[in-house]
């Protein structure tokens, strides 16, 4: 039997995890519990603040946006193509519409932005909420400066995102663990024994007819990890070609037809590819450059500089100690179970020793 949390009323408890029982098209139990585990710590700190008008930013499907509703008056956005890095499509559009109809209390409004501006006028919002959105926007600091801008005065952000710890975590699970797999799909690629191609093949298929590289040709060994993201799915990491362009002084074309290039001929780059690690942000030059800019300090200073007091830092989720094995389900009931112990030592673990930290900040 799973344990009730100690924020989340029984009710919603088993409302939300009997919702995931009878659409699991729509959620797993699993990622719905692990859903619940992460809002019982966010709960009380939205609570302690004022809340009557309450958004949140990159809502995805909308269960915590729903579990908000029990705060005050909630508004949901989530980012779109073209021009974004996340996808709106149609089937998280209909499922997100039955999640608000079924769990929120009242209506929820939701509209679509461009991921660079938010679509309300100054001071709309007492809080606002963002659960592991401001790693993967282009500027953070820019973010941090629209959010401030719709906020009230003394209004207050709740940011949850990560720490080093998760970078280092994630570089030893997703690749030096998976070295052996990483080297025969890197084969079986190459060979085109199966329907996934290999780096030179897909790029091909994106590059626009009549584009041509630049010469001389530019340093495409530099964005390797930044390539992963856009070639695994173009439409939601549409923002990186913007970003290749401008730092190599060329067009979105001549970025893809130089990529092209450089693959293409050299079995050397293709490898060199498939064994760089990817980053979590689709910003981030490497794993390194992502390290540095996670560090408790550089976050610090990026919602000081946007005019904001960071007021509290809460170390919430260990993925480095409790997701030990390769289940989702799993994992998520580890989570869990170990969050009551996280509740009592929250205030005690550095901030530095979790994955992820929850970072409350008001406005100035």
């Amino acid at each position: 039997m799973r344990k009730r949390l100690s924020h989340i009323s029984e009710v919603d408890f088993d409302r939300f995890l009997r919702f995931a029982a009878e659409r699991p098209q729509i959620v797993s139990s699993g990622h719905m519990l692990q859903k619940l585990t992460i809002f019982n710590f966010v709960a009380p700190v939205v609570a302690w603040h004022a809340h009557e008008n309450i958004l949140e930013i990159g809502c995805g499907l909308g269960f915590h946006s729903a579990l908000l509703t029990n705060y005050g008056h909630v508004t949901a956005t989530e980012l779109q193509v073209p021009g974004s890095f996340v996808a709106g499509d149609a089937d998280i559009a209909n499922d997100r519409a039955v999640v608000f109809e079924t769990l929120a209390k009242g209506e929820v409004p939701f509209q679509f932005n461009d991921g660079q501006h938010l679509p309300f006028a100054n001071g709309s919002f007492d809080l606002i909420f963002h659960n592991s959105v401001i790693e993967h926007v282009p500027d953070a600091a820019v973010f941090n400066r629209e959010t401030a801008r719709t906020l009230k005065p003394n209004g207050v952000v709740i940011c949850i995102t990560g720490t080093p710890a998760l970078c280092r975590f994630r570089l030893v699970r997703d690749f030096l663990l998976r070295l052996p797999v990483i080297l025969i799909a890197s084969l079986v690629k190459e060979a085109g024994v199966t329907s996934r191609q290999g780096i030179a093949r897909r790029l091909r298929a994106l590059v626009p007819e009549g584009a041509q590289a630049p010469q001389p040709p530019p340093a495409v060994s530099t964005w390797y990890a930044r390539l992963k993201h856009y070639v695994y799915c173009p439409a939601y990491n549409f923002l990186i070609l913007d970003d290749l362009a401008k730092s190599a002084g060329i067009d979105r074309d001549a970025v893809l037809a130089a990529a092209h290039e450089h693959f293409r001929g050299s079995l050397w780059n293709r490898l060199r590819y498939y064994f760089t690690a990817q980053t979590h942000g689709q910003h981030y030059r490497d794993v390194w450059h992502e390290m540095s800019e996670w560090k408790l300090n550089r976050w610090r200073e990026t919602f000081h500089s946007a005019g904001f007091d960071v007021v509290e830092i809460i170390p919430y989720r260990f993925h480095h100690l409790l997701e030990v094995t390769w289940s989702d389900r799993i994992n998520s009931a580890l989570y869990h179970w170990a969050a009551p112990l996280i509740e009592r030592l929250d205030r005690v673990i550095p901030p530095g020793f979790s994955s992820e930290f929850i970072l409350v900040a008001r406005k100035r």
